[in-house]
């Protein structure tokens, strides 16, 4: 498992992010007590990055199901990282256009792999 965790990091953040060794990774995820996500998840995708030469950044959120902005937190730990990584529904919202979250664009990437 551990493999595939290092390889699916890999094609993400080279890939489809067009990341370098060197560049700020932010993880955005949720409390592990919140059930959705496997709670290892966000360490184990956090470790393969810091293998393969990102700083990393891990930012637990809660989730909120009426969420109008990402907390100025948040908003301020996107627009410093250099990529940003949602293990949260957050990242749902965002995509699906729930009400106005201003998230930089440059974070909303996807891969078609």
């Amino acid at each position: 498992m551990i493999k595939n965790v290092e390889q699916a990091a890999k094609n993400i953040l080279f890939n489809c992010a067009k990341g370098e060794a060197g560049d700020t990774l932010l993880i955005v995820h949720e409390a592990c007590d919140e059930g959705y996500y496997d709670p290892k998840l966000h360490g184990l995708v956090a470790e393969a990055a810091k293998t393969l030469g990102f700083e990393v950044t891990l930012f637990e959120i809660a989730f909120e199901p009426d969420i109008k902005d990402p907390s100025p937190e948040l908003a301020a730990k996107l627009a410093a990282a250099d990529h940003s990584l949602f293990l949260a529904r957050l990242g749902d919202q965002v995509n699906r256009g729930a009400p106005p979250l201003r998230v930089p664009t440059a974070h909303l990437g996807f891969c078609d792999r």
